[in-house]
């Protein structure tokens, strides 16, 4: 297994780099072969931090939307479709 560097330090320098790619996607593109790492991290991350961040808009709409985002990259890292997800769940 190859390794650039840390997810979060190639997320970290990817979101600076780009304004156009979401940073997992650009981290991922450069290591395919950690993307889920980079994906799952971002998940996480974002699902805690989010909230605090947007937290004068923060109402039910923008706290679901908060929780889909984090779950689409949850399921992205896990090589999970939503309809399968949906089914299992």
């Amino acid at each position: 297994m190859r390794s650039l560097r840390s997810p979060s330090t190639l997320a970290d320098s990817t979101r600076r780099r780009s304004s156009t790619t979401p940073p997992p996607n650009a981290a991922a593109k450069l290591d395919e072969e950690n993307a889920a790492f980079y994906w799952s991290e971002f998940a996480v991350q974002y699902a805690r931090k989010a909230p605090v961040v947007m937290e004068q808009f923060l109402d039910d709409k923008t706290r679901d939307m908060i929780r889909q985002k984090a779950l689409t990259y949850a399921l992205k890292a896990l090589g999970i479709e939503k309809e399968d997800a949906k089914r299992l769940l």
